[in-house]
């Protein structure tokens, strides 16, 4: 007589863009990690991006959505609502772990009528950012209802956390677990300044708001001997950030890459990492700098001062007037680092286990098991 082999539970991710960012590594590095030796994984994702194209070839069951989409419209929002309503009661999911903010208010109302456990992780309040006062009002309010419906929250750093300002009864949902970055080896590759006076200083984010590439391009008619590299795909500010450039003479001290997909490989050709962001949830891309042994000069936003806070290599400024002082200093600092023989190219520069792949999968599959337990 066979045994019947007992089926793994069901895990689904809602996430809402494709594209590739910090939310979509988290979901990519929990979906394709030994997670997956316990859980029937699927992912749910709006867009046709680049992490479809990654998970498809990790072989993780894609559900792509039509109506997914960061948008205030109450006509998405309707639509969206009964296609994860469909998607979720279609299959016995057991557990539902959603990320975007206007997915997680209508995830969790879905799943909560469908009894079905969910998990809300917090990138970042949508109130936080640059709206109406009163589409902040409302997106707190929505906020408070989705981490008190949800079964548990995780926040990606301790800013996040504390930053919904809830009554305990809800604050004491959220859990903070750091994201985490794998272990990256240094390539040793030759740096860009090899030979020159010229400082190389890279910012990696896609080019939108945010991400804010343009204040550092116009306050460096001021700093001498710099060349500054922009890596990431446009999302609205290419064509702002490429008419500064022209109107401040820059063309011969800017360079923009666009998306490169392995980013992290290159990064140590450069001299210096930037982050001159409006906001953050804490910045994998800081993590990868820090390993490359680039010294990281941030603006203190969200959780990045959790990262380098008291790192002697690496510094945290508040106005971007403060970089013309900043960056000539951290100029010496890196002729020092450089100073620095590395024979092995294995060697990792910086290595926090708090920040580490590892042990956000470890606690965040714990969080798993123990919802299948109640």
């Amino acid at each position: 007589m066979q045994t019947k082999l007992l089926s793994k539970p069901k895990l689904l991710y809602i996430i809402t863009k494709s594209n590739w960012g910090g939310a979509q590594k988290y979901i990519f590095d929990l979906a394709t990690s030994a997670i997956k030796n316990d859980f029937d994984i699927y992912v749910m994702v709006g867009g046709n991006g680049e992490l479809i194209e990654r998970l498809e070839q990790e072989n993780v069951k894609v559900i792509r959505s039509k109506f997914l989409k960061n948008s205030l419209s109450p006509y998405h929002a309707i639509k969206m609502f009964f296609e994860i309503y469909k998607v979720v009661g279609s299959e016995d999911f057991k557990i539902v772990h959603i990320n975007s903010s206007i997915a997680s208010v209508l995830g969790s109302i879905v799943c909560r009528i469908l009894n079905v456990k969910t998990i809300f992780t917090t990138h970042g309040w949508p109130f936080n950012e640059n709206r109406p006062k009163i589409v902040k009002i409302i997106f707190r309010y929505l906020m408070l209802l989705t981490v008190y419906i949800s079964n548990r929250t995780i926040a990606v750093s301790q800013n996040i956390a504390s930053g919904l300002r809830a009554p305990n009864f809800i604050q004491n949902k959220i859990e903070l677990i750091y994201l985490g970055a794998e272990k990256i080896k240094s390539k040793n590759l030759p740096k860009l300044s090899t030979g020159s006076s010229i400082t190389h200083i890279v910012s990696v984010g896609e080019l939108n708001r945010n991400k804010n590439h343009i204040s550092f391009i116009k306050i460096m008619r001021h700093i001498k001997g710099i060349h500054y590299h922009i890596i990431g795909q446009n999302s609205g500010e290419l064509a702002k950030i490429e008419e500064l450039i022209k109107i401040n003479k820059l063309e011969k001290k800017v360079t923009i890459y666009g998306h490169i997909k392995s980013v992290s490989s290159i990064m140590s050709q450069f001299d210096m990492f930037l982050l001159p962001s409006h906001t953050e949830a804490l910045g994998y891309v800081v993590i990868e700098a820090l390993q490359q042994g680039l010294p990281v000069i941030a603006r203190k936003v969200g959780g990045v001062p959790e990262i380098i806070n008291n790192l002697p290599h690496s510094t945290l400024y508040e106005k971007d007037s403060e970089l013309i002082e900043i960056i000539p200093r951290y100029i010496e600092v890196n002729k020092k680092l450089n100073s620095i023989s590395v024979d092995d190219d294995k060697q990792v520069f910086w290595h926090n286990e708090k920040f580490s792949k590892e042990n956000m999968i470890e606690k965040t599959k714990a969080i798993y098991l123990d919802l299948l337990k109640k």
